[in-house]
């Protein structure tokens, strides 16, 4: 694309926006109206990036499609009906509305979705909810209607909030959402970037995703996601990118084609407590790329295909009181990472290692204490583990396969002393008995 083009594209899309930032001003009673897409896509694209807009377009049925555009106030979902967008082609049922296009939460909006709600999004027509304001839903139900798009067959509805937008969303049904790899539209997606700050932190609670390709948290502060239960996800569950202060907590997660959850992104002062995670085709938990001050503690993972817990460039972790059992290869990973203390976890009938720890820097630290071992691969293993400080890690159900890889010349001491009364520090250049137990880092204290 030629720089005249570039320009000729910013200038329509500074354009489109102000359109509707005119039309606003000059006519604040028009509160529920329909709005030309060029307009919506021009503000998506301010807030979100264009990514993905060719399918967002291509579904679209009309030749001069529009949105169903909310401002300037707080709305129910009753409110919007036939009678009061008669040209919209709005089907209703009692509680049960049917959308053929976009719904768009403007900045200075609320939509309101109460007990017996339901919001149906027309996949063959290529309707989704976008937010800017605040989407508020409890005991609703949302999701997108079986029909393939004909136009493009990939496209499935979503709730997408971008810039200042929020969401809380409690006791209600989320289904049959998201499409492609990017994350924008992976399902229910809140990202939190931009100039402005979010009208508030997002809160998901107590509710059911089910065949909602992801749900992504991204540059969000705050969050709170708890006491949900995701299935059937098409590829990562649930992702935190970016994101600071989340707590992710009593949720279950199951059946996901990727990884159950997902860390990354400089995510810092994360929790990740009490979560079940089930038949994963990836990784249970993955935390990577620059996660800082995590703590993941009181998980319980069974049979995940590549692992139970992978920590990749992760600095300042507590792993601790996790069970994991039956996982396709090691059972909890450290690479790459720094000050990372493994507590109190148990590790059974993992085909890999129980505990992996591997490309270290030099100057890497990783505390192993009060492990318990059982009938793993290995028990513990690890290549250029650098720096391991170990104590009171129970190998009396895991012999004779008690280490594998660079640790194995030091079998001999663990045999010695299976349930691990002294402390061992062990290092390239030696390995020391009795030494001080080194203190946590403030992953915890920072949360």
């Amino acid at each position: 694309m030629t720089l005249r083009c570039l320009t000729l594209v910013c200038a329509t899309v500074l354009s489109l926006a102000g359109t509707l930032a005119s039309a606003q001003q000059s006519d604040q009673s028009s509160s529920l109206s329909l709005v030309d897409m060029q307009v919506v896509m021009a503000q998506l694209a301010l807030r979100a990036g264009a990514n993905g807009h060719l399918t967002l377009a291509r579904a679209q049925t009309e030749d001069e499609p529009k949105a169903i555009v909310l401002s300037n106030g707080t709305f129910r979902l009753s409110d919007i009906t036939p009678d009061t967008l008669p040209n919209a082609g709005l089907g209703l049922s009692s509680q049960h509305l049917t959308s053929p296009r976009p719904i768009v939460v403007w900045s200075n909006a609320t939509l309101i979705m109460e007990d017996g709600d339901r919001l149906e999004l027309r996949r063959d027509t290529g309707a989704f909810l976008l937010n800017f304001g605040r989407v508020i839903a409890d005991g609703a139900q949302i999701g997108g209607s079986q029909l393939p798009n004909l136009k493009d067959q990939t496209f499935r509805p979503f709730l997408l909030s971008a810039g200042s937008g929020s969401v809380e969303i409690r006791n209600s049904r989320l289904e049959f959402l998201g499409f492609g790899r990017a994350g924008n539209f992976s399902g229910v997606s809140v990202l939190n970037r931009g100039l402005y700050p979010a009208l508030g932190p997002s809160l998901i609670e107590d509710s059911t995703f089910h065949s909602v390709q992801s749900a992504s948290f991204d540059s969000t502060k705050g969050t709170v996601i708890r006491n949900n239960n995701f299935s059937g996800s098409a590829a990562t569950s649930l992702r935190l990118i970016g994101a600071e202060g989340a707590e992710v907590t009593g949720n279950t997660i199951s059946t996901a084609k990727n990884h159950g959850l997902r860390i990354t992104a400089g995510s810092r002062q994360i929790l990740i407590k009490d979560n079940t995670f089930r038949n994963i085709a990836g990784v249970g938990i993955l935390a990577d790329r620059g996660v800082e001050n995590l703590v993941v503690a009181g998980n319980h993972i069974d049979q995940s295909a590549k692992g139970g817990v992978s920590f990749v460039r992760v600095t300042c972790a507590i792993l601790s009181d996790n069970h994991v059992a039956l996982v396709g290869q090691k059972g909890l990973s450290v690479r790459e990472s720094q000050d990372v203390h493994v507590l109190n976890n148990q590790l059974f009938g993992n085909r890999g290692a129980g505990i992996y720890v591997g490309d270290q820097a030099p100057d890497a630290l990783t505390v192993l204490q009060g492990n318990v071992f059982e009938k793993n691969g290995r028990g513990l293993s690890g290549a250029a583990a650098e720096h391991l400080v170990l104590k009171g890690n129970d190998f009396s159900k895991q012999f004779p396969r008690l280490l594998g890889g660079d640790l194995m010349s030091v079998i001999h001491v663990i045999a010695r002393d299976l349930t691990g009364d002294a402390v061992m520090s062990i290092s390239p250049r030696k390995t020391d008995l009795n030494v001080a137990m080194p203190k946590p880092c403030d992953a915890r204290a920072e949360i």
